[in-house]
């Protein structure tokens, strides 16, 4: 029962950014966001 809930887990890894949004959206708007403000 468990190893069909961890394939769907293991793609993202939940050390880097939560399961629940998806690797593209969390990576670029952390560190896009920090980035964009501190030029600002």
């Amino acid at each position: 029962m468990t190893s069909e809930v961890q394939p769907s887990e293991q793609t993202i890894p939940s050390t880097e950014f939560p399961p629940h949004f998806p690797t593209g959206e969390v990576r670029i708007q952390l560190p896009v966001e920090e980035s964009d403000y501190e030029d600002g």
